[in-house]
């Protein structure tokens, strides 16, 4: 899968720029998987965090990384169950 699979999108020739927020993703999501402790990337639509966590995490391979998509504005009860059920599995 290319990097612009990721976002669904069939350009040919298509490759992601290595931008200061990017790279500031790859460091706060390394230093996250490292410390193995939990993160949340969260913005306004269509500033690029999915390209971004996708791109991170599979340079990263890591085994241990569990990845959580939640529904538009999740209540507190269902993060709490995503979690739990993330973490049991």
């Amino acid at each position: 899968m290319t990097a612009a699979g990721y976002q669904y999108v069939d350009l040919p020739d298509a490759s992601v720029v290595t931008t200061r927020a990017l790279l500031t993703a790859r460091g706060n999501i390394t230093d996250t998987v490292d410390a193995r402790a939990v993160m949340c990337i969260h913005d306004g639509a269509g500033f690029g965090k999915t390209l971004a966590v996708n791109i991170c995490l599979r340079k990263l391979e890591h085994e241990d990384v569990r990845k959580i998509t939640f529904r538009a504005r999740p209540t507190a009860r269902v993060v709490r169950y995503e979690l739990l059920l993330t973490l049991l599995s």
